[in-house]
C-alpha cells in the first residue's frame, strides 16, 4: 500500500473535467463485474465492455494491489483546499490517498442545501450563504440539549449539470428542500431514507416531492460539538462533513 501511495501524482482535476465523461457520476449504485472490478453503477461497467456478474460489491474479488477491486464509499470531501491527492481512475471513481490510508470513492458528493436555507443561531435565521468559519450557530449535545457553538466547517460547491433535490414536507407545515443524500440525525440514515408516514423532527412526512434545482451553489455547515447537527428550515438534521464522530476532512 505505501508503494502504491508513493507512485501517485498529484492530479488536478476540475468538477467540470469529471462530469462530462459519458455515465452519471450521481447514480452511486455498485455492481461487481466479471473480471472481478467493481465499478460506481452498470453504465461504468457497460462502457469497459464488461458484463455484470452481481449487483453490489463482491469482497471476495478484494485485492489490496489492485485497486479497481477495492469497495467504492459514497463519500464527501468538504472543499477542494481540503481534499488529498487523488486520482481519477477512469471508471466512475477517484482514488483518495491521505498520508497513511487510500480509498476508492465518489467525486465530491457535498451538494447540500440551497442559499436559501435558513439556519438557527440565538438570533433568529440565518440564510445559510451568509454564514462562516466561526459564526455561531444552535446544535445539540448527546443529552438532546440546545447549545450555541461556533462553525467548524461551512462548504461551497459548485454545481456541475442537471441537480435534483428533495422536498420533505411536514405535517405540522415544516418543509426542507435538500439534496437525497444528505445525513438525518439517525445513524446511517439519509433524508432520503425516509417514506411517507416516517416520523421528522418530531412531525409526521405527509409529502416528498422531487424538484429540479436551477442554482449555481449548494451549502452545508458543521458546528462544533459532539454531534454536528443544526436545524435548517426549522428542521434539525446532520452534516455531510462528518462521518460518524470524524471530521471527513481529518479522516486518515
Amino acid at each position: 500500500m505505501k508503494i502504491l501511495i508513493l507512485l501517485l501524482s498529484v492530479i488536478t482535476l476540475s468538477p467540470k473535467s469529471i462530469v462530462a465523461q459519458d455515465c452519471d457520476f450521481n447514480a452511486f449504485a455498485p455492481v461487481t463485474g466479471k473480471d472481478k472490478h467493481c465499478y460506481l453503477n452498470k453504465c461504468w461497467a457497460e462502457k469497459k465492455g464488461v458484463k455484470i456478474a452481481k449487483v453490489g460489491y463482491k469482497k471476495k474479488n478484494y485485492k489490496s494491489a489492485d485497486v479497481y477491486t477495492w469497495p467504492i464509499e459514497d463519500v464527501c470531501i468538504p472543499s477542494a483546499k481540503e481534499q488529498p491527492v487523488l486520482k481519477n481512475l477512469e471508471d466512475g471513481t477517484l482514488l483518495y490517498t491521505y498520508s497513511d490510508r487510500s480509498f476508492r470513492g465518489t467525486p465530491n458528493r457535498c451538494k447540500c442545501l440551497p442559499a436559501s436555507a435558513q439556519i438557527l443561531t440565538s438570533l433568529g435565521n440565518v440564510p445559510i450563504d451568509l454564514l462562516k468559519k466561526g459564526d455561531k450557530v444552535i446544535t445539540v449535545n448527546l443529552k438532546g440539549d440546545k447549545i450555541e457553538m461556533p462553525i467548524k466547517i461551512t462548504n461551497k460547491v459548485e454545481v456541475i449539470g442537471k441537480h435534483n433535490m428533495v422536498l420533505i414536507e411536514l405535517k405540522d407545515g415544516r418543509k426542507i428542500q435538500v439534496t437525497p443524500g444528505h445525513p438525518s440525525v439517525v445513524d446511517n440514515k439519509n433524508l432520503s431514507d425516509f417514506v411517507l408516514g416516517d416520523k421528522l423532527d418530531g412531525s409526521s412526512i405527509v409529502k416528498i416531492s422531487e424538484i429540479a434545482y436551477a442554482e449555481n451553489f449548494t451549502y452545508d455547515i458543521l458546528p462544533e460539538g459532539e454531534t454536528g447537527f443544526y436545524w435548517a428550515d426549522g428542521i434539525l438534521i446532520g452534516s455531510t462533513l462528518m462521518r460518524g464522530n470524524q471530521l471527513l476532512s481529518e479522516v486518515k
